[in-house]
Order: C-alpha cells, then structure tokens, then sequence
C-alpha cells in the first residue's frame, strides 16, 4: 500500500482516514476496490510499474528508469492501464 501511495494518494488518504475514523467498512470498500492496483504495482520490480502508474495520471512526464532496471512489458503497462482505468484515474483515449 505504502508503494499505491504514491500512483494513488487521494485514494490510499481517503482508505486511510476511514480506518483511522473507525469506519471499517469504508475502508474496507476502499480497499477492495483498490487491490487489483495494490497487487498490480508488484508484476514488475519496484519502481518500475508505479513509475508507469504515475505517468499515465500526469503526475510524472517519464517512467524512466536507472540501469540495471528495464522498461515494464507491454502486457503488464494494460494490466495497470486497466487499473487506472477502473478507478477513473486514466482513459486510453487520453
């Protein structure tokens, strides 16, 4: 979680100040509804996916990274496009 922070902080501070609120349940939504991302920001070595993640919100203009690390796979960049895209974050037609 402490990674999706960063690619989703309005989210994780929302999930956060309902459980520190008492409001398990709420939290407990926001959870369940940001998970697939939460997993998701780990297909790859770390920064990489919340790199990518980031971008795709305007957050950052690259998702470069330093050598020895590489570019995420085409496949894994859908499954955090997809992501964001449930969450209302980011369209493809951006």
């Amino acid at each position: 979680i402490g990674v999706a922070s960063n690619a989703v902080p309005r989210e994780v501070k929302a999930m956060t100040h309902a459980a520190m609120a008492n409001d398990f349940a709420a939290a407990r939504t926001l959870h369940h509804r940001l998970y697939p991302l939460f997993k998701n920001l780990f297909v790859e070595a770390n920064p990489v996916p919340v790199k990518y993640a980031m971008r795709l919100t305007g957050m950052i203009h690259s998702e470069e990274v330093r050598s020895p690390l590489c570019e995420m796979s085409a496949g894994n960049k859908r499954l955090i496009e997809r992501n964001l895209e449930a969450l209302g974050l980011w369209r493809a037609s951006q």
